[in-house]
């Protein structure tokens, strides 16, 4: 049983895995098993990914996580939200921050992260004290996607995720996301 598929049957969610495909091109071969989980919560729902290359790689390819965890909510942000880490330059750019606007976690938060696109989602994000906890111990994208009248917000993590625990922490940003947009729906639709 891999690390999804434990994660998964620990949230009682469904899990799905496609066959296994082989392929072989100038790099060596490729083997992959690609396999998602969804949870169903009340008001939204959470979609992992797992893009599993058990095959040989270049030389010269990245080797990333291949998990992709998606939060799938039932309507249309006001506008999108993009959460990424800080250039270097950024970093050292960046405006100083008034010592009594923001909690020390959420300072943090700043430092390390670009928050842009939707104000009042980003202005709920720094005041909740889980989420300025947590994001700053991990390397991730998150990005929305708006189709079909409903909004998904991925998050890629670039760093290695080998344990259950490790996917969990992931797994919980996605789900206090969610829980904070729910909280300010009205805000931020």
């Amino acid at each position: 049983m891999n690390i999804l598929e434990k994660l998964i049957n620990d949230l009682d969610g469904d899990y799905h895995q496609d066959d296994l495909k082989k392929r072989h091109t100038t790099g060596g071969a490729f083997i992959s098993q690609n396999s998602y989980g969804i949870i169903k919560k009340e008001n939204y729902s959470i979609k992992i990914y797992c893009y599993d290359n058990m095959g040989i790689r270049a030389v010269n390819t990245l080797d990333g996580s291949p998990f992709k965890i998606v939060l799938i909510l039932p309507f249309i942000l006001k506008k999108a939200q993009s959460i990424f880490p800080k250039s270097f330059f950024q970093k050292m750019f960046s405006v100083p921050i008034s010592k009594n606007v923001l909690s020390v976690n959420a300072k943090k938060l700043l430092k390390k992260y670009n928050l842009k696109g939707n104000k009042e989602l980003t202005n709920y994000i720094l005041n909740d004290d889980i989420l300025t906890e947590i994001l700053p111990n991990h390397i991730l994208y998150i990005t929305t996607k708006i189709q079909n009248g409903d909004s998904t917000l991925s998050l890629r993590p670039n760093e290695s995720v080998t344990t259950v625990k490790e996917l969990r922490e992931l797994y919980d940003i996605m789900n206090r996301l969610g829980q904070v947009v729910f909280e300010h729906k009205q805000k931020v639709i």
